[in-house]
């Protein structure tokens, strides 16, 4: 994986994608268009799958709140509750991006196979205890279909 640093105010989504997808920046934007920032100017998961199975790519998704299992808040609302183990055993796929808590909201960051961090504003040599992870997406390359 080689590192892309993010050309746009919030365009780690972007710079994740392209190094995932082995692109470089302005590949991944170009391709995706309007739709790199079509959420109050932010990259959403929607447009990350999409790039990705369009890409070639098979995906799993993990999020920090275990969706099955429930909880009553201080007010008496039933919310997720927070998995037992998390972040879950990393590195499972060929790829990740995750996404992590940022200063002022969301911020993606790409990991390869051996869990190094490649943060789009930060560089590499990063690692995932560095980072308040939200959701892991994994990534793997669809194989071609054999005759």
């Amino acid at each position: 994986m080689n590192l892309v640093i993010q050309q746009d105010p919030k365009g780690c989504g972007v710079a994740s994608l392209a190094m995932v997808c082995g692109e470089t920046y302005e590949q991944t934007k170009s391709k995706m268009g309007d739709a790199a920032f079509c959420w109050e100017g932010s990259f959403t998961h929607y447009a990350l799958t999409q790039y990705l199975a369009e890409a070639g790519f098979c995906y799993q998704f993990w999020w920090a709140y275990d969706q099955f299992k429930m909880q009553a808040d201080e007010r008496g609302s039933r919310q997720s509750s927070p998995r037992v183990i998390w972040p879950i055993p990393t590195p499972f796929a060929e790829a990740h991006i995750l996404l992590t808590r940022g200063e002022e909201m969301g911020h993606w960051v790409a990991m390869d196979d051996q869990g190094e961090i490649f943060d789009p504003v930060r560089g590499r040599g990063k690692s995932i205890g560095e980072y308040d992870v939200t959701q892991i997406v994994g990534a793997w390359r669809k194989k071609e279909a054999t005759k």
